[in-house]
């Protein structure tokens, strides 16, 4: 038997005999799995990496139909191509096995060159699918890297403007602590009131570190991420960029802990990316009194969040293109990665949902997230 394990073959069929003979034409080439009721043909597809399946559609319990709904109903195995094998010749019977998700349909008796064919075109169908998602995740990843690259150097600037006035005080502190010492009016108690101030102040800036340190971390292990965490560490990232431009940040978060399974700092990467939106098209608005208004609510068995700001909205001729991959509105300088990132992370990654809508103050973007 071939151990080609890429083009493994599940063939399904409650006659042995047909069994034994549909297994001896493809074996000379493809791995061959067999079994004769959809049970086994599970187990089998837990266990194997199964290439395309050849299903009987006469068969007694649970016929070729009612089997194909069940693999399909499998969210692993849904890909796989399944081609129908019968005596019966009746349209209706044929429709029947493509609208169930079958992707081709052999009639019995069957013909060597007939089967051969056929399964050697839906392989290759099959891998070049395969071969083509691999791509378009090396893709995706790639272009996730870019844009965290991009937010990187946001962030770096975030932290800048968090750092400069902590620094200035601590810098103050010593050097008034040091002029009272001179002086000798360094009293015990001023020494331990400007210790306690600097420890606090050294503690805030570690903490700054560990956040950004958690963003550009490379581990995508799943873990339980609660919702308000990750939106109060996006804000810290952001709220002195913000200040500095006299943009007000407001929140209304539900005190109800919501939690998430989510790969490590992505979901911070979509709430700083559309808080940076946010403020650059408040900037480029010019308008009196900015604010950015971050809202979390619990919708059922759901997480709904949103992000809006009072910058008057997004034209509706390009709001449809806001997600696309290299859509920006911001020329040069902008690479247009940031919403396209944050749709792949949201949609793909998390399982979840993320539009925009115009209100009358200005652009609303709308996350939904399944909690645990």
């Amino acid at each position: 038997m071939n151990n080609n394990l890429k083009n493994s073959i599940l063939v399904v069929d409650d006659s042995k005999t047909s069994l034994m003979i549909i297994s001896q034409l493809l074996e000379e080439k493809y791995t061959t799995y067999a079994c004769t009721n959809i049970n086994d043909a599970l187990e089998i597809l837990k266990k194997y990496n199964i290439s395309l399946i050849l299903l009987d559609v006469v068969m007694p319990d649970i016929d070729g139909y009612e089997s194909c709904k069940i693999i399909k109903s499998h969210a692993e195995y849904k890909e796989i191509p399944i081609i129908f094998s019968t005596s019966m010749s009746e349209e209706q019977a044929i429709e029947k096995a493509f609208e169930v998700g079958g992707v081709d349909y052999i009639i019995k008796p069957l013909r060597k060159s007939e089967i051969l064919g056929r399964v050697k075109t839906h392989l290759e169908i099959y891998n070049q699918r395969i071969e083509l998602n691999n791509k378009n995740k090396d893709i995706n990843e790639y272009l996730k890297q870019q844009t965290k690259m991009s937010m990187m150097g946001e962030m770096i600037e975030n932290i800048a403007h968090q750092w400069r006035q902590p620094l200035n005080f601590m810098n103050s502190s010593i050097s008034i602590a040091l002029f009272k010492k001179q002086m000798g009016e360094l009293s015990d108690k001023d020494l331990e009131e400007t210790l306690n101030s600097l420890t606090k102040k050294v503690n805030y800036l570690s903490e700054t570190i560990n956040t950004f340190r958690n963003f550009i971390n490379q581990d995508k292990t799943i873990i339980a991420v609660n919702i308000q965490d990750t939106i109060k560490n996006s804000i810290d990232l952001s709220m002195s960029v913000l200040k500095d431009n006299h943009i007000e940040l407001k929140t209304s978060i539900v005190p109800e802990e919501l939690i998430i399974k989510a790969p490590f700092g992505e979901l911070t990467q979509v709430f700083v990316n559309l808080f940076n939106n946010a403020k650059d098209a408040l900037l480029s608005a010019k308008k009196e009194n900015p604010w950015i208004y971050v809202s979390l609510e619990k919708s059922e068995n759901r997480a709904v969040i949103s992000v809006e700001d009072n910058a008057g909205g997004i034209p509706k001729e390009i709001m449809e293109k806001v997600f696309d991959s290299k859509f920006t509105t911001k020329g040069k300088e902008g690479t247009g990665l940031g919403l396209y990132m944050s749709k792949q992370i949201i949609e793909e990654s998390l399982n979840g949902k993320i539009y925009l809508e115009n209100t009358e103050n200005g652009a609303k973007f709308f996350i939904n997230l399944p909690i645990e």
